[in-house]
């Protein structure tokens, strides 16, 4: 199961097309190195983390409580800049 999503700064300054996908974190790595991205965001019972997947060795990093971050919006923000 998976879930389309934007992924935004708080000041919504960049915004990004995310998914949300249930697997547990070692997937979840695995499947962020296979995309080439160089960190994934991962929650686990509601609580928020930053892994790198290209550099094992970077520590993960604590972010808090995950629905502090949420918000729900009737329209999708335009995402870039469309001159």
């Amino acid at each position: 199961p998976y879930r389309a999503l934007i992924g935004a700064a708080p000041d919504l300054s960049h915004m990004e097309k995310s998914w949300a996908i249930f697997i547990d974190k070692e997937q979840a790595v695995e499947l962020g190195r296979e995309f080439n991205q160089h960190a994934i965001y991962y929650v686990n019972q509601g609580l928020l983390s930053l892994i790198a997947c290209l550099d094992s060795i970077k520590p993960e990093v604590d972010m808090g409580i995950f629905n502090h971050r949420l918000r729900m919006v009737s329209e999708l923000p335009e995402i870039g800049s469309y001159n």
